[in-house]
């Protein structure tokens, strides 16, 4: 999985109800998670995602 955060970050930390829930390397957190709260994050927040540049 490559993403803008795989390409910026060495360590991503995951917030959950006023804790750190998760924090490791971004493969670990957003594609390894065991956490159920951090495995649905991305899938229910596709408003965030990045567009890619649309080259004419």
């Amino acid at each position: 999985m490559c993403g803008f955060v795989h390409t910026v970050a060495d360590r991503v930390l995951f917030p959950s109800e006023g804790r750190i829930l998760e924090q490791d390397d971004p493969d670990a957190v957003l594609v390894h998670s065991w956490e159920d709260a951090t495995w649905n994050f991305p899938r229910g927040h596709g408003a965030f995602r990045l567009l890619e540049p649309q080259l004419d």
